[in-house]
């Protein structure tokens, strides 16, 4: 049955529609833009204040951020040692002398002030060629050996790198240990490429052995996850790693005669064996042999010298070969 009830058609004039309530689609919009052009304004400000070498720190943060690994935040310049140009502020090598001296370690003082050339050292200071030879040489002793690590601590410490680098005097010498942390990854994971913070250590480091005439050994750790890979494993990782540092170290001018071996070590030697997984297991070590622990190595491989193990069981096979009549 149909129904009698009127049709009642409702019309509203254009002028009254701006009384009616909109919807917030433009704020979306709004904040968008306002977002962009920020980004913009903070893009350009970066590029007015930074170095091409703290753009290319900020890209790789960026390739190389992971969630999983509690990375540090990807905007963060604390991975670079010098995140703005300070023109006119003397170098690295010589503002740790001048600190040691002034706060009264003027023996750790002159033998890092002996690695600024001669024409930049202030007159008067007492600290001429002489004094060139508490650096340079062979160090043998564990006295010798405590003021090198006291150094390169120093050194550590003006480069905001103290908690990637551990030295330790061990009685095979001076062990140097550059390693990953929560914040900052020495390599990118599954790679030989280095984060360009540790290239700026290593570079500072080299000086240091043009000096330091003791022989080294560099050898390369990875922690204990294993290498999603058939053909490739953390042997080849660390090895990989470890001819990266040489190279990066004699770039930087250490001479190349310094290095007696390098090794890939696996994670064989976790420094961390309680968290296997740990970032402390990734590392880079350079030990610095003293003459007796630098003898002892080359007797392993030189077959020249008499009595090292190679010959040795060289001499013991032959012995116990069977006599045939």
């Amino acid at each position: 049955m149909r129904s009698n009830d009127p049709v009642i058609i409702k019309r509203q004039s254009r002028r009254a529609s701006h009384d009616v309530v909109s919807g917030g689609a433009w704020k979306v919009a709004f904040a968008d833009f306002t977002l962009a052009l920020m980004s913009l304004f903070l893009v350009l400000w970066l590029l007015a204040v930074t170095q091409e070498k703290d753009r290319k720190v900020v890209a790789e943060s960026l390739r190389n951020y992971s969630v999983f690994d509690k990375s540090h935040n990807p905007f963060d310049l604390a991975n670079s040692p010098y995140p703005i140009d300070l023109e006119g502020e003397p170098a690295v090598v010589e503002r740790i002398a001048a600190q040691l001296l002034t706060s009264g370690d003027r023996k750790a003082g002159i033998a890092l002030n002996s690695q600024v050339p001669k024409g930049d050292r202030e007159p008067g200071k007492g600290l001429g060629p002489k004094l060139d030879s508490v650096l340079d040489g062979q160090f043998e002793s564990p006295q010798s050996l405590a003021l090198l690590a006291k150094v390169v601590k120093a050194m550590a410490r003006q480069l905001t790198a103290s908690d990637n680098l551990d030295v330790e005097v061990v009685p095979q010498g001076l062990r140097i240990s550059i390693q990953d942390d929560n914040e900052r990854q020495m390599f990118a994971r599954g790679s030989v490429k280095m984060n360009p913070f540790f290239e700026d250590l290593l570079m500072a480091l080299a000086p240091v052995f043009q000096h330091v005439k003791n022989g080294l050994v560099l050898s390369g750790h990875t922690d204990a996850v294993p290498y999603q890979g058939q053909q490739y494993s953390n042997w080849e990782l660390s090895g990989g790693r470890a001819l990266l540092a040489r190279r990066v170290l004699e770039a930087g001018g250490m001479p190349k005669d310094r290095v007696l071996q390098v090794s890939a070590m696996s994670d064989r030697t976790l420094s961390d064996k309680d968290h296997p997984e740990a970032s402390a297991n990734r590392r880079i070590e350079i030990l610095l042999l003293t003459k007796q622990a630098q003898a002892a190595l080359l007797a392993i491989f030189d077959r020249s010298q008499p009595g090292n193990a190679v010959t040795q069981a060289s001499d013991a096979a032959e012995a116990n070969a069977p006599v045939t009549r």
